[in-house]
């Protein structure tokens, strides 16, 4: 997913961590030629857990600051969603700041 602030575009990758087990998928059906890559090289059934990941950009951070947040024993992810718009506004900001510089510099 793409998610644009203040004209400068941001990319969300949403995952769901799968559990253990999961039943063996028959032969022909991971190795088929129709089925996409990522599908066709599972060789079990995705077991769902229901724990999300989201991981802003590349999963690098910037000055230290995380990019990746995730379900745990203490917090949902609920509760990180103010910390994940927090660090997208702060990014479009630092954008615009070096947009800003480097239009000075080229002026």
């Amino acid at each position: 997913m793409q998610i644009t602030v203040s004209g400068f575009s941001y990319r969300i990758r949403i995952r769901e961590h799968g559990g253990s087990g999961g039943a063996p998928l028959p032969y022909p059906a991971y190795r088929s030629r129709r089925l996409p890559y990522w599908r066709a090289a599972k060789k079990n059934e995705f077991v769902p857990t229901g724990k999300l990941h989201i991981t802003i950009g590349e999963g690098f951070s910037r000055d230290g600051r995380p990019t990746e947040f995730r379900d745990t024993k203490t917090a949902t992810l609920e509760q990180h969603l103010p910390a994940i718009l927090r660090e997208l506004e702060i990014r479009a900001l630092e954008d615009d700041w070096r947009q800003q510089e480097n239009n000075a510099k080229q002026a």
